[in-house]
């Protein structure tokens, strides 16, 4: 389990055409600047180690965006995050 999503309905098992649907609206919003999703690399190894997601905020405050991620705990932990 991803730490900090240990109550999050994510990741979920989506199919390959689930998560390429998924994936080309990361890359929409990136391309129509709706949204930002960046791949978090080890800079050793270049393994995928995390994400991070930008997006405007829908929260009623004085923040404009708001930004989500997620991580791996360890080299056996699993990270399924998609972006551009």
């Amino acid at each position: 389990m991803t730490p900090g999503w240990e109550t999050s309905s994510w990741p979920d098992d989506r199919s390959l055409v689930d998560n390429l649907r998924d994936l080309q609206a990361h890359a929409d919003d990136f391309e129509n600047r709706k949204g930002f999703t960046y791949t978090v690399l080890d800079p050793a190894t270049s393994d995928v180690i995390g994400c991070v997601y930008i997006y405007p905020t829908t929260a009623s405050s004085t923040m404009r965006v708001c930004s989500r991620g997620c991580g791996r705990a360890g080299p056996s932990s699993t990270c399924s995050c998609g972006g551009p």
